[in-house]
C-alpha cells in the first residue's frame, strides 16, 4: 500500500517509536508462547475484539485457523479500538482466530501526529525531503516562486556550487532560467509548460540533488519574476529513506512526547528513565550526520 507524505509516517515507523522508548506490552508475553483467543468464527460475523485497546501500528499477526493473515487483504484493523475487521471473501468460518500483538497507554495514531510533525521538522531544517519516490502532477508555480530565490538558501546555493558559478554575473543569468521544483532530488520530469506551452525536453537540463531545471539559452522567454506560470509534473525522491534520517525521526519523535508529558499533556508514559538532555544531544549529533552526507552527496 502505497504512502503519503504529510499523511502517513514515512521515515521511521510507529512501532518502532514505541521499540525506542520501551513502552509497550506483549501479547504473548516474556515466555508465553501461546496467542490470544480471540475468537471463533461462524461465517458471517467479520467484526472481532482484541482483549486489549491501544495496539501498536504494525505489530500484530492475525491468525485463522493457524493460518497468518495479510492486513489490508484479509482484515483491517483499528489500532486505537483493538477492533479487526476480516474483508468480504475472507470472513472466518467455525475455526479459531488467534492473535499476537504489542499494546500500550498510547495510542498509535497520536505517536502518528509526532513522527510527521518529526518528518516535517527534519525536511525544513535540511531543506529537501528524503521521501521514496513520489509523483507529483501539475505543481503550480509563478516568476516568483522559480527564480526569486535567495541565493543563501540551501537549495539555490547547492545549484550554484553544482554549476560553479561563483560570480555574481554567472549566478545571475542562471538564475533568470532557471525553475526551482519543491521537492527534490528530482528524478524525472515527465512535462514542462510556460503560460500553458509545453516546453520540449530537449530545450532544458534537469539537476536532480538541487532541483533545478535550466532553460535551454535560446529559448525564450526567460522566467522573469512574477510574469510567468509554470506548470511541472515529476518524479522526486530517493531509493531508501537513510537510517540517520530514520533515527533521527524517531528521537525526534520521542523528545516532542517526552515534552508534551513535562507539559501536562494528557500523555501515560513514564520518563524518569529518559534523560531529554540525551535525546537533544542525539538529535544534534544525528542533524550535523546528516548535514555531512548532504555535502558530499551520499543521500
Amino acid at each position: 500500500m502505497a504512502l503519503t507524505p504529510g499523511t502517513d509516517p514515512i521515515y521511521t515507523t510507529i512501532k518502532s517509536v514505541f521499540e525506542q522508548m520501551n513502552l509497550y506490552t506483549e501479547i504473548p508475553g516474556a515466555g508465553n508462547t501461546s496467542l490470544e483467543a480471540v475468537g471463533t468464527g461462524n461465517g458471517t460475523q467479520t467484526v472481532f475484539n482484541l482483549a486489549n485497546n491501544k495496539v501498536v501500528d504494525g505489530s500484530e499477526t492475525i491468525y485463522v485457523a493457524s493460518v497468518l493473515k495479510v492486513k489490508d487483504t484479509d482484515y483491517s484493523i483499528n489500532y486505537d479500538d483493538g477492533i479487526i475487521t476480516f474483508l468480504a471473501g475472507h470472513i472466518p468460518g467455525a475455526v479459531a482466530i488467534t492473535a499476537g500483538y504489542w499494546f500500550s497507554d498510547l495510542r498509535s495514531s497520536y505517536v502518528s501526529g509526532h513522527i510527521l510533525e518529526s518528518e516535517d521538522e527534519i525536511n525544513r531544517k535540511c531543506g529537501r525531503s528524503f521521501y521514496p519516490s513520489q509523483a507529483i502532477t501539475n505543481e503550480k508555480l509563478d516568476g516568483w516562486q522559480t527564480n526569486d530565490t535567495n541565493w543563501f538558501t540551501y537549495q539555490a546555493r547547492t545549484f550554484l556550487d553544482e554549476m560553479e558559478a561563483y560570480r555574481p554575473l554567472q549566478e545571475g543569468f542562471l538564475l533568470e532560467r532557471t525553475i526551482f521544483v519543491k521537492n527534490f532530488p528530482i528524478l524525472t520530469v515527465t512535462g514542462l509548460l510556460i503560460d500553458g506551452a509545453t516546453v520540449a525536453a530537449a530545450n532544458y537540463m534537469i539537476y536532480p540533488n538541487s532541483g533545478a531545471i535550466v532553460l535551454a539559452e535560446t529559448l525564450s522567454p526567460t522566467i522573469k519574476h512574477g510574469a510567468q506560470t509554470v506548470d511541472i509534473s515529476y518524479t522526486y525522491g530517493i531509493a531508501v529513506v537513510p537510517k540517520t534520517v530514520r533515527k533521527l525521526c524517531e528521537w525526534l519523535t520521542v523528545s516532542c512526547m517526552i515534552k508534551q508529558r513535562f507539559l501536562g499533556a494528557p500523555v501515560q508514559m513514564n520518563v524518569s528513565s529518559m534523560n531529554l538532555d540525551k535525546v537533544e544531544k542525539e538529535i544534534e549529533s544525528l542533524f550535523t550526520a546528516i548535514g555531512r552526507q548532504m555535502e558530499v552527496a551520499i543521500i
